[in-house]
């Protein structure tokens, strides 16, 4: 009975999340990094959720969602030159005099580089199956979005004080992340097979993709004279946004990594301008 017990838990993703809370808990004293709540409920625009994990130290907020993939192998797509980034297109949120908030998406640049890709093919998912990577990142930023602006009423008006936040969209599984380094000239278009790549198992990858099909943020736009096709380029940049994709194994040592801080954007922050 006690086995068949087992089999109905251990075939729910509850136990990786308790497992993670827990590690985080365990070694909070070296990154302080808190967990500020978990199963956190969240309503947007109609959807609605659960947050697994709220992650909080000082301005930075890691939204975290736990997948667990069993026997899974996740593999992105990186050109063979490409160098590892460390930008995130992240969501921030501050608060002004009069209660007044502004907010917005920016390419803040994180104090650890990785590979950044906009392709993810899961084992299992076929060409007429929506992409689950997508789905599950997408819902992600919805709920960060969310999270975001629930918070908004507990900023500090005063320029000296606690009055800004930026997000972290951050999607923690147990799934194998591999990298598969390909040529654009190595790939027949006869078939769209591609030859020659080569493979490499990574414990982080930021993930980098038009997630939204809400309206874009015209405020960086360039003068009303700039050319439409130049336009749609600058609306579609704008639409992309971050998830940090990382092994579960390895999420105590990233933390560890952004003990001193998450970004290194003090004097780039879109409120500093």
């Amino acid at each position: 009975m006690s086995r068949d017990l087992d089999s109905i838990v251990n075939s729910s993703g509850f136990m990786l999340q308790i497992a993670i809370e827990h590690a985080v808990e365990n070694s909070s004293s070296r990154h302080e990094f808190n967990v500020h709540a978990r199963e956190h409920p969240w309503r947007f625009d109609g959807d609605s959720g659960f947050i697994d994990l709220v992650l909080g130290r000082s301005s930075a907020r890691l939204v975290c969602e736990c997948k667990r993939s069993r026997g899974g192998a996740w593999v992105f797509l990186v050109e063979d030159d490409a160098r590892d980034l460390d930008r995130g297109r992240l969501h921030w949120r501050k608060m002004a005099a009069r209660r007044l908030a502004s907010s917005g998406w920016h390419n803040f640049h994180f104090t650890t580089s990785a590979p950044e890709s906009s392709f993810c093919i899961v084992r299992g998912h076929g060409e007429n199956q929506r992409p689950m990577l997508e789905t599950i990142a997408a819902r992600l930023i919805v709920s960060t979005e969310a999270l975001a602006a629930e918070e908004a009423p507990f900023l500090d008006t005063a320029e000296d004080g606690d009055n800004f936040r930026f997000y972290v969209p951050l999607l923690i599984t147990t799934a194998e992340l591999w990298i598969c380094r390909y040529k654009p000239d190595s790939i027949a278009l006869a078939t769209g097979d591609a030859a020659g790549a080569n493979y490499e198992q990574v414990p982080l990858v930021y993930f980098r993709k038009s997630l939204t099909t809400g309206p874009a943020d015209y405020s960086l736009r360039g003068t009303e004279r700039e050319l439409p096709d130049r336009a749609f380029a600058s609306m579609s940049r704008e639409q992309e946004r971050t998830v940090v994709v990382v092994s579960a194994e390895y999420l105590v040592d990233l933390l560890l990594r952004w003990e001193t801080a998450v970004t290194r954007d003090a004097r780039g922050f879109p409120w500093a301008s």
